[in-house]
């Protein structure tokens, strides 16, 4: 049955904050908001600075606390309210997949006979309902938690005792005793206000709902190109299996113009046998080319998430487009790389927690500091006949550090900063190495493509054809035509797969640099 064009279900996506609970509704519209405004919020630039140990919220830490607070509830509500104006970076996925001829992201109707699927529709599926998205937005709830608790002020302790009770007999006036007396003593530390402990706590957990977000926005940009891949992996497996389907008809025709033409004396009976064996060749390719295809589809249709998607899935990609052959510079790819990647971003924002924790640690060795306010009645009149009587009393504890200072997560904290140092400079190396692979695979992807080109797959077309009519009309022998029969399928399969692999290479690179260079691809 020809493929037709299917009217797709719109999807809806908006930007907005939401609760926590909304991502376990199972909704693809809730977790599409989610998905939005977690992917919108977080945001803050110049990440130039957050390398620096005495960063912005920690030096204000230093001043005052009631400052810090202040500075550091305006960066928590930027989380909340940058929502709608950064909709669906997706992490640049708009700008890794869009293809010119695509503009809606909807996914078809699946009670359709052929579920055609576009590289566009395929991986807004594939960001927006998968489990592993939930998942990943839920740690950076977490997070937001994680800092949610850190700016709680600590709750006082209430103390309440009676004592100098009788034992084992009542206390009279003449034989007195206690008098009994009732406590009430109220205790509140102090310590985290004088000592920025509060504050200094703030400032990591805000940086660290920025390194859940950098995560986030890197697990996105994988996610693309892994999609991206699956989905011309299971176009390319679908084009060699459309050859191996020509070329087995194409043989089982030749084979009953052969067996006729043995029939009528015009041919001897082994060019029968000559095609069987390429006919059974052929069928055996065409199962093979059969299963890959399935195997791909299998692997995109699990990419694509729970979206009721059946197996009769369809990539469409024209491969017969024409080349973008981009200009690529090595270079220019590495700066812009260093500046969007969400990894090296990640890194960056984990530095910066890094030197906040040091803060944390070091602020942790101040003393614990916590006043007491307290009442006492005292029950005298009949224990010792006076009035019975109602006092107040102060205290103050506080912890005297000689000897555990937090030395050891003093010196934790300082280890992990310098690993993240490494880490980044590890991860630099990386990418330079990534990009290198990245501009060379696309490089050679772009020659072999062009190698092939429509007019050579054509002309092989037309010799095929040629040749088989004048072999139907006793011209040609059937050495040329089976020669021009495997001349078509191997070209044609190797401009299939070349067309593919350039395709996997272009948004791999992509992926590599972090966005596409060139706007007008």
């Amino acid at each position: 049955m020809p493929s037709r064009a299917i009217a797709g279900r719109p999807q809806p996506v908006a930007a907005g904050v939401n609760d926590r609970g909304a991502s376990h509704r199972g909704s693809v519209v809730i977790r599409s908001i989610l998905l939005l405004s977690l992917l919108a919020g977080c945001r803050t630039p110049s990440h130039s600075r957050s390398n620096a140990k005495n960063s912005a919220g920690v030096a204000a830490a230093e001043e005052s606390d009631r400052v810090s607070e202040s500075a550091l509830a305006s960066k928590d509500a930027s989380l909340s309210m940058a929502e709608s104006t950064n909709i669906i970076r997706l992490a640049g996925a708009s700008q890794l997949v869009s293809e010119p001829s695509q503009t809606a992201e909807t996914l078809p109707d699946p009670m359709a006979d052929d579920y055609e699927v576009t590289l566009n529709q395929a991986v807004f599926a594939s960001l927006n309902g998968h489990p592993v998205i939930g998942a990943e937005i839920e740690r950076i709830q977490q997070s937001k938690a994680d800092y949610l608790t850190s700016s709680l002020f600590p709750n006082p302790e209430l103390f309440t005792d009676v004592q100098l009770l009788p034992l084992t007999h009542p206390f009279t006036v003449n034989r007195q005793g206690g008098p009994p007396q009732q406590d009430l003593v109220l205790t509140y530390p102090i310590d985290w206000f004088l000592f920025g402990k509060r504050t200094a706590a703030m400032s990591s957990a805000h940086y660290g709902v920025h390194v859940a977000q950098a995560e986030f926005e890197n697990l996105i940009r994988l996610r693309v190109v892994e999609t991206a891949t699956a989905f011309f992996d299971a176009v390319e497996a679908r084009g060699l299996h459309d050859v191996a389907r020509q070329n087995v008809e194409n043989l089982r025709r030749l084979e009953s113009v052969t067996k006729q033409a043995i029939a009528d004396g015009g041919r001897p009976a082994i060019e029968a046998s000559r095609v069987r064996l390429d006919l059974i060749a052929a069928e055996q390719r065409f199962r093979t080319a059969k299963a890959a295809e399935r195997t791909a589809i299998a692997r995109l249709r699990a990419l694509m998430g729970d979206q009721g998607i059946p197996f009769n899935l369809i990539p469409v990609s024209e491969l017969d487009r024409q080349l973008l052959s981009p200009l690529v510079d090595v270079d220019q790819s590495l700066v812009v790389a260093q500046q969007s990647r969400p990894d090296l971003q990640a890194i960056q924002w984990r530095m910066t927690k890094a030197g906040a924790d040091i803060v944390v640690e070091q602020r942790a060795a101040r003393p614990s500091i916590a006043p007491s306010l307290g009442y006492a009645h005292q029950y005298q009149e009949k224990a010792i006949g006076f009035p019975d009587a109602n006092s107040w009393s102060a205290a103050l504890t506080m912890s005297v550090p000689i000897y555990n200072r937090n030395q050891g997560n003093i010196e934790k904290a300082t280890a992990e900063e310098r690993r993240t140092q490494f880490q980044r400079s590890a991860a630099l190396l990386n990418l330079e190495a990534e990009i290198r692979q990245a501009v060379a695979e696309l490089e050679a992807a772009d020659e072999n493509a062009k190698s092939v080109a429509t007019e050579q797959l054509q002309l092989a077309e037309s010799v095929r054809d040629s040749i088989t009519t004048a072999y139907e009309n006793g011209g040609r022998p059937l050495i040329d035509v089976l020669d021009a029969q495997r001349n078509y399928r191997e070209t044609y399969s190797l401009y299939i797969s070349t067309r593919a692999a350039y395709s996997r290479a272009l948004y791999r690179y992509y992926a590599a640099v972090g966005q596409r260079l060139n706007a007008d691809e």
